[in-house]
């Protein structure tokens, strides 16, 4: 059954991928040519999103096969692929980028088709790895047949799983836009240091997402084994460990918060604005852990579709409004923003905290439950698990 959803999985990422990237390109075509910019620049973006727009098939066919190594514990073949992966990519960002060895200089489109390529060629590799090594022969993904029924009803339950997760993500993303637009409203210099909070927390996003998927895949183990007592533990040890390694970004922003922002500029007036308010950002990193984090616990006991609402409401009922006010009505400005995105954080963290503890404490007591429709009854995953 495992395999099944993969295959489904994999055919769903490459038909939402073609079609995704037709949308892109037709609507990122008709964007740029509405706002106005030189025939130059016009010119350079198209060839830059016509070249990166064929990588999105490849890219979400990626996060399947991923997401299926993970699932069954295998991250360290995920690790092994994308440091490969990197290599090339890196290697034909120098060849393209500048135009090494009589090779043409493409600038940003060089580096289009290093990350084009790179998509494709990582595809490849994991259906190489899955296909042809006989260590995943007992979920019998090749050879790659498969009825069209199985194929489609499973691919609609998956994205039905998916659906209000990527919304979720996409109005949270939105979100995070709305407050970029209104540093820029600030003026120029509030909208660079507000880049440099918003580059640090991509830095702390970088180690959540690891940390969330790991607790996401040890939530469902658990529910699949029937364990679902241990839910609660898995997740509290999970919030631990991830504040922990969050403490590795933040403590510096609290003590030596002008040697950080040099780090990303040498404009003295933006490290002047930034450096006071590092502090509060520090807060909003550990405020991400908890919201993420409980985020991917809830998808992982099936309630995504109560735990996305929660979190919508968090940043536009709270996060969004809250920093509109603060920062131009009441006057507040960076400061007001950065208050804001504080409070829609911990706010959807709180709700999310909430919602997984009454989750939680009704799955422990129904252990017998068949609570996800996904987890096949026989442990079909237990001779093939690393130690």
């Amino acid at each position: 059954m495992a395999g099944q959803y993969w295959r489904s999985g994999l055919c769903l990422a490459l038909c939402v991928g073609f079609v995704g990237a037709g949308i892109a390109l037709v609507v990122g075509s008709v964007l740029l040519h509405q706002m106005a910019l030189s025939p130059v620049l016009t010119a350079g973006a198209l060839a830059f999103l016509s070249v990166r727009v064929l990588g999105i098939p490849a890219m979400i066919g990626v996060y399947t096969c991923t997401g299926f190594l993970e699932g069954i514990k295998r991250p360290k073949r995920v690790m092994a692929v994308v440091l490969c992966i990197v290599v090339i990519n890196v290697s034909i960002n120098f060849l393209l980028i500048d135009g090494k060895f009589g090779l043409p200089a493409l600038g940003a489109t060089g580096a289009a088709v290093g990350t084009t390529v790179a998509e494709w060629c990582s595809l490849i590799i994991f259906l190489s790895l899955l296909l042809k090594n006989p260590e995943f022969t007992p979920f019998k993904l090749a050879p790659f047949r498969q009825s069209l029924p199985i194929i489609k009803t499973k691919a609609l339950e998956l994205l039905k799983f998916g659906l209000p997760f990527s919304f979720s993500q996409g109005l949270e993303m939105g979100a995070f836009s709305m407050l970029g637009l209104m540093a820029g409203r600030l003026g120029t210099l509030s909208s660079a240091t507000h880049e440099v909070f918003w580059s640090l927390n991509l830095v702390g996003f970088s180690m959540i997402i690891g940390l969330s998927s790991a607790t996401s895949v040890r939530v469902g183990n658990a529910i699949g084994a029937k364990q679902t007592n241990t839910i609660g533990n898995i997740v509290g040890n999970s919030l631990v460990l991830a504040s922990v390694a969050m403490s590795l970004v933040a403590l510096p922003l609290l003590i030596i918060p002008v040697n950080v922002m040099h780090i990303f500029t040498t404009s003295s007036v933006v490290v002047a604005m930034g450096s006071g308010l590092l502090p509060l950002m520090a807060v909003v990193l550990f405020g991400d852990i908890f919201q993420f984090t409980l985020m991917a616990s809830l998808r992982a006991c099936n309630d995504q579709w109560k735990a996305s609402l929660l979190q919508i409401l968090g940043f536009w009922l709270v996060l969004v409004p809250l920093a509109y006010y603060l920062a131009f009505v009441a006057q507040w400005g960076l400061k007001g923003l950065l208050t804001g995105w504080l409070v829609g954080v911990l706010c959807a963290a709180s709700l999310l905290g909430f919602r997984f503890y009454r989750v939680a404490r009704k799955l422990a007591t129904t252990p017998t439950a068949p609570i996800v429709g996904l987890i096949p009854p026989e442990p079909i995953l237990e001779s093939c698990q690393e130690p």
